[in-house]
């Protein structure tokens, strides 16, 4: 057995205070370390609550990425030449309504705020209504306004990068600050004028002259169809009234059921079906119509026409019409009785099911520099003339060869595919109304 001696305890005491100040030690800075850590990761996620009392709560976060550590500047300014970008994730409740969960990666500032906005215009909202009156039992019946639930997403969006920016907790969304408001009341000076309007508009009638009839359109036909626009402006219900002139479209055109000419190689040709003859216009028709109630105008006139039956001589010695041979693949305008240009085409394509249907028709309107978009395809063109629902002449310079057997295999989708030259000298002589001949 080892004798213990006064200064055997005296070290055995002097290494146990050491041992104790060591473990103390390490103890302090575990705890510093996990203090550390702590705040680390506390320093390398960033969350904003966005609240928007009984309509949503939101939380949008983002945390560090290779290494670079998270400031309010770094939040919202990026490197464009990033192809990965930060990666956030937004969430957003609006019990019984609509649920999100997502996470998405930006690159810009630009592109941060419209997904943003993107994602918040997905709740469902009620937009705002300004007051107004309807026609009920002979008079006009006043209408509150509604000021329904609907996000201003440009502020929204705004606010919600400035607090990025600021690297704040919490949004909370004012309704008279974030959400849209009707922008007239019944009490404002413009709905009373609004009132006044529509109880003149009351003393319009029409009276459109048909061929063999006339029909009047006097308040007994529109007065239910009456409203207010967004400027307070007399309008009609736009369903309603679009139905009545299609339904005189319906009654009063005539169509040709078929037209005889000599074609440009000398052949006879009897061309069925289309739609030339006479047409009411009935989208410009309606807007007279409005113009007409509004003024309070007591009117007789003729109805807006795109084709008032065949011009005198367009066939022959006045030959004015686009003539689309498709088993030739050729096209020729003739105006006034002049050739303007002769040209190969491409048609519809006949394996896919696309040939281009043959007929009468007429130009009904022209554009330039418009997207053509169908199922299965999207194209930019220059010169567009559309004559039977979406089939329409129009430059494709994503073809390097027209004419021949194209059609048959690598056609279009229904259009006459031109060359851009072909379909510019077109558009510079041609005019609205315009037949065009396919066969």
């Amino acid at each position: 057995m080892k004798k213990i001696t006064n200064k055997t305890l005296v070290i055995y005491g002097l290494s146990f205070v050491v041992l104790m100040l060591t473990s103390c030690e390490t103890n302090q800075k575990s705890k510093k370390a996990k203090v550390s850590e702590s705040t680390v990761e506390m320093e390398n996620v960033y969350k904003l609550d966005i609240d928007s009392p009984d309509e949503f709560h939101a939380t949008l976060k983002t945390k560090e990425e290779k290494g670079q550590v998270i400031t309010g500047s770094k939040l919202v300014s990026f490197d464009t030449l990033d192809t990965i970008g930060r990666s956030w994730e937004l969430t957003i409740s609006a019990p019984g309504k609509f649920e999100l969960d997502t996470i998405f990666q930006i690159t810009s500032k630009k592109q941060l705020k419209k997904t943003l906005a993107s994602f918040f215009y997905k709740i469902p909202f009620q937009r705002p209504k300004n007051a107004t009156y309807n026609y009920v039992n002979n008079e006009f019946k006043p209408i509150e306004a509604v000021n329904g639930n609907q996000l201003d997403t440009a502020l929204l969006t705004d606010a919600l990068l400035k607090s990025i920016s600021s690297k704040e907790s919490e949004l909370n969304l004012d309704r008279n600050r974030f959400y849209k408001k009707p922008k007239y009341q019944l009490s404002d000076e413009k709905t009373k004028q609004g009132l006044i309007a529509l109880k003149k508009s009351l003393n319009a009638k029409i009276t459109l002259q048909f061929k063999n009839e006339n029909v009047v359109i006097d308040k007994k036909t529109f007065a239910s169809w009456l409203i207010l626009d967004s400027n307070m402006r007399v309008n009609l219900n736009s369903s309603k009234s679009l139905a009545y002139v299609k339904d005189l479209a319906t009654k009063y055109d005539e169509i040709i059921p078929s037209v005889n000419i000599t074609s440009s190689k000398g052949e006879k040709k009897s061309i069925r079906g289309g739609d030339i003859g006479v047409r009411l216009n009935v989208f410009k028709e309606l807007t007279n119509i409005i113009e007409n109630v509004r003024n309070a105008e007591v009117v007789s006139r003729e109805p807006s026409y795109g084709m008032n039956g065949i011009p005198s001589g367009v066939f022959d010695s006045n030959k004015t019409y686009v003539e689309i041979s498709i088993s030739d693949q050729k096209l020729w305008y003739y105006k006034n009785g002049s050739l303007i240009i002769e040209s190969d085409v491409v048609t519809g394509c006949v394996k896919q099911g696309h040939s281009t249907p043959g007929g009468a028709y007429y130009v009904k309107y022209m554009a330039t520099n418009t997207e053509l978009n169908g199922p299965g395809y999207s194209a930019h063109v220059r010169f567009w003339m559309p004559f039977n629902n979406g089939i329409g002449l129009h430059d494709a310079r994503w073809r390097n060869k027209f004419g021949e057997t194209i059609y048959l295999s690598e056609g279009s989708h229904g259009c006459i595919n031109l060359p851009l030259a072909t379909a510019q000298t077109i558009y510079q002589n041609i005019s609205p109304g315009t037949i065009v001949l396919c066969y």
